[in-house]
């Protein structure tokens, strides 16, 4: 082959080097724009164990981004009596999983779909208040934020399920509010669950509609079909909507919580006759996740949460990209 014909085939081959690591850039630049940034709440940037009993129902610590509670505030009745004895735990080292561990005996009456305890990681502005130490929401998700602005959000969460001698469940608590400055929640307020993982225990309420939800399941985009349950009116008056997969999701699970927010307005105007704009002026308040815990005389109850990052994308992004791209950073 003549020198200028091998040169012109170097310079050929130079060429398409170059255009493929252009393109590999452009891509890589192209998905830094669609997402806002990423809140790595789990593993733990810091240490932290709280730990709650009869003596002390709510124990706030913060583990870097979120705070963690373990929550018993279904034993309000009870606080400081010797008929509840045993404690809640949330501890964590830095860079480490989350753990949760129950240990309850108790010599009382109640029903057995009350709710004793919701042992949670808070993200945001909790609607009852918020512990002095706790974090304050920070870019790219800061909260409380007008349900027709959010970005939307990806959660991506890792569990692992180890006993349980009680019903309960594990799932995301969402609070949209008409007053974001207003303590505690008011009659016309809404409460958004979802629940990934169950055992022996269903949401308030009843099933009032089925939606086919994408969902990524240990690295598996799938369309699932979600039920959306409604309770027209909760403790102060607030409504209650929560969304169940078909069946308990474990392992790794991502879902894209902007659209369930989306989803409980659909509830809320085809079954309660909401306006659009009631639901679009409506602000959410916090992230919540958590398990919440019904009561049983003698409750054990164990699991893990290995990862929990939340993804904030432009609001333009569509669903499915945004799921295959937290999807691809599974590790």
């Amino acid at each position: 082959m003549a020198p200028r014909t091998w040169g012109l085939c170097l310079l050929a081959l130079l060429l398409v080097l170059l255009l493929a690591s252009l393109g590999v850039y452009l891509s890589s630049l192209s998905a830094r724009r669609r997402l806002l940034g990423r809140l790595v709440l789990v593993p733990c940037s810091a240490g932290a164990e709280a730990v709650a009993s009869a003596r002390r129902l709510f124990a706030w610590r913060s583990i870097g981004a979120a705070s963690v509670d373990p929550n018993l505030w279904g034993l309000q009745r009870y606080e400081g009596s010797d008929l509840v004895e045993g404690y809640a735990r949330v501890a964590c080292e830095p860079g480490r999983p989350l753990s949760f561990e129950t240990r309850l005996r108790a010599n009382i009456s109640l029903n057995p779909w009350d709710v004793v305890a919701y042992h949670e990681v808070i993200y945001g502005v909790k609607p009852w208040g918020v512990d002095p130490a706790h974090p304050a929401p920070q870019e790219p998700l800061v909260l409380p934020a007008r349900a027709a602005d959010l970005p939307r959000v990806v959660v991506l969460t890792s569990l692992r399920i180890g006993e349980a001698t009680t019903g309960f469940n594990i799932a995301y608590d969402l609070w949209l509010k008409r007053r974001p400055g207003a303590v505690g929640v008011e009659r016309g307020d809404v409460e958004v669950m979802v629940w990934l993982y169950w055992r022996n225990a269903t949401p308030a309420g009843r099933p009032v509609k089925v939606f086919e939800v994408l969902t990524v399941v240990n690295g598996r985009l799938e369309k699932l079909n979600w039920s959306a349950w409604l309770q027209r009116s909760m403790g102060g008056g607030w409504v209650y909507v929560a969304f169940t997969p078909a069946e308990p999701l474990s392992g790794e699970v991502a879902v894209d919580l902007s659209h369930f927010v989306s989803l409980a307005g659909r509830v809320l105007q085809e079954e309660l006759g909401w306006a659009q704009e009631t639901v679009d002026s409506m602000y959410l308040m916090s992230v919540e996740l958590g398990s919440e815990v019904f009561f049983s005389r003698s409750i054990s109850l164990s699991w893990q949460l290995d990862k929990y990052l939340l993804y904030v994308f432009h609001p333009w992004v569509k669903q499915e990209e945004a799921l295959l791209e937290v999807a691809a950073e599974r590790h």
